[in-house]
């Protein structure tokens, strides 16, 4: 057998296990799953396969206030780094202890070295993307060979991108919040801009 055939079949062999790691999270969220736990339960999946001599390097793209706002998530994942790194480009969120190294800019200017990841995510994140082709540029360049990307993020098809595309453009969004979720920055997250320039598959093929 040739190392091309080996790793075909490790491939494939890993596609299984990914599909069914997929149905049973998608089977998951049909029974009213929460979403953050079913990713992250995903992640750490994918992290525990991962081939890597050591414990691996994790990075969290706009890390905030956790994993899907779930610090004790982002804690769970941590436990299963040997280097986990955060990024966050709001000065003045906070960033949790347990992060090896944190950087509080933008993804794009982070001073992070080639290949040097084995996992990132970004929560909550891609629909910000003005320049998305800077975003992508970037994490292929510190993604490790056969390195991984979680980016959860909205369909742009789904109603909920319509209505706050038309709130913010009648500039009621910031006031809707307001009253459903609390004041801005002390009650709730900051009402970022936002873009949905890598929401379609047509836009994450370019």
């Amino acid at each position: 057998m040739t190392f091309i055939d080996k790793v075909l079949m490790n491939r494939q062999k890993q596609f299984r296990i990914n599909a069914e790691n997929w149905n049973e999270a998608r089977q998951r969220y049909l029974n009213q799953g929460w979403r953050a736990r079913i990713f992250c339960d995903l992640i750490i999946s994918d992290i525990s396969s991962m081939p890597t001599s050591g414990r691996p390097t994790l990075l969290d793209i706009g890390c905030g206030k956790g994993f899907d706002c779930d610090l004790t998530l982002s804690e769970e994942m941590a436990k299963s780094a040997g280097r986990i790194i955060g990024i966050e480009p709001d000065p003045n969120v906070r960033l949790a202890p347990y992060f090896t190294e944190t950087h509080q800019c933008i993804f794009e200017q982070a001073p992070l070295p080639s290949s040097s990841v084995d996992l990132a995510w970004a929560v909550m994140v891609l629909e910000h993307l003005e320049r998305p082709e800077l975003f992508w540029d970037k994490l292929s360049q510190v993604l490790k060979p056969g390195g991984i990307f979680w980016g959860i993020t909205v369909d742009a098809r789904h109603w909920f991108v319509w209505g706050s595309q038309m709130m913010e453009s009648l500039r009621v969004k910031d006031a809707y919040l307001n009253v459903v979720r609390g004041t801005r920055g002390v009650d709730r997250y900051e009402n970022y801009p936002v873009y949905y320039r890598s929401n379609t598959l047509k836009a994450l093929r370019y």
